[in-house]
């Protein structure tokens, strides 16, 4: 356990980047998904969370722990 605490301590930088990488790629990704007429909306308050700091964290922790959002087996009801 101590092997490991230490790896994720010494790893930060990395994980961090790998969150970032990760949500520079959902954009593209919710916007292939979305119905065309509302593609302007939804990077419009993607791209809004983005000017915050706290919006940022928001979508950070959105997109790695729940996903983008854009699987056909997240919906519901035929919905999102």
């Amino acid at each position: 356990m101590n092997q490991l605490r230490q790896f994720l301590a010494g790893t930060i930088d990395l994980q961090a980047e790998f969150l970032m990488a990760r949500l520079e790629g959902a954009l593209p990704k919710m916007l292939g998904e979305a119905a065309p007429a509302d593609r302007p909306n939804v990077r419009e308050q993607f791209e809004r969370l983005t000017r915050t700091p706290q919006g940022c964290y928001a979508l950070i922790d959105y997109v790695n722990f729940k996903g983008e959002g854009v699987l056909h087996t997240e919906r519901y009801q035929g919905q999102g």
